[in-house]
């Protein structure tokens, strides 16, 4: 695989705004105004979290298309939240390996899918959810869950 090279730099457009390129892209990313930012553009955790995201629906549509399984619509959306841990011993064993400085960062998936798919298809979704790039990477160092919602 190629390596490929992200570069950031900043605009000189308010305090944060960033142009990003990588390949023939160019993107923004900035911090809201209440952070000191101008609000121009996603900060860089909505840009994680996006990406994120795109490869999860880009995973699942691959997997789904190459098995033939229908659906009528797909999308995901992010939730995240950072939880206090006071007590380790009550977490299970993959969040116990998660917790830095006494806090537990959450990734929440949620996979809004409108099929006919039986549970065994959806238990099979939320697997593969986890198998796109993005996921594997951050699952690094956050604790990661999918969920699957029919519509």
């Amino acid at each position: 695989m190629m390596s490929k090279i992200t570069k950031a730099v900043l605009t000189g457009n308010g305090t944060y705004q960033t142009r990003l390129t990588t390949g023939n892209y160019e993107f923004y990313s900035d911090e809201p105004i209440a952070a000191g930012g101008t609000g121009t553009a996603p900060d860089p955790m909505e840009l994680l979290f996006g990406g994120l995201a795109a490869c999860t629906i880009i995973t699942l549509k691959m997997y789904l298309d190459r098995k033939g399984w229908k659906y009528d619509s797909l999308d995901v959306s992010i939730t995240t939240q950072v939880d206090r841990v006071e007590n380790a011993a009550i977490l299970n064993a993959e969040e116990r390996k998660r917790v830095r400085e006494g806090r537990l960062r959450r990734i929440h998936k949620i996979i809004h899918l409108k099929s006919d798919m039986n549970q065994e298809q959806l238990e099979r979704v939320v697997e593969i959810a986890g198998k796109c790039p993005v996921n594997k990477l951050l699952k690094e160092s956050a604790f990661i869950t999918d969920e699957v919602q029919t519509v």
